[in-house]
């Protein structure tokens, strides 16, 4: 009878760390939920306007600044459809995943926004 009450004592020990832990770890995702929702805030207030494009050459100016789009650049419309670099036109409003040091900036992936 002794040997059945420890069983259940260590049983209930271990149901509430286990309770306890699964809590803790809701709470850190939970923070972490936030923190995406900042970063997704934060890609649109960066959104850029394309000023200039040069199809030809693969160059475009956002904001005032030259970036160069690689050959397995993607582009996404705003349905997040791939498209071609065609689809991009003067005025449209993109957000950019850009790679590249400071003197030459590609752009890796475009998401067209809109006017």
């Amino acid at each position: 009878m002794i040997f059945i009450i420890s069983k259940k004592f260590a049983l209930s020990i271990a149901l509430i760390v286990f309770i306890s832990l699964s809590i803790t770890f809701a709470q850190a995702n939970s923070e972490r939920g936030i923190a995406d929702s900042e970063t997704s805030i934060n890609a649109e207030i960066n959104t850029k306007i394309i000023d200039y494009i040069n199809k030809n050459e693969g160059t475009l100016s956002l904001d005032d600044q030259v970036y160069r789009l690689k050959l397995n650049a993607k582009v996404y419309d705003v349905r997040k459809n791939l498209v071609n670099r065609y689809a991009l036109k003067k005025g449209q409003r993109v957000f950019v995943e850009v790679s590249g040091d400071r003197s030459e900036r590609y752009i890796d992936s475009i998401f067209i926004l809109g006017k």
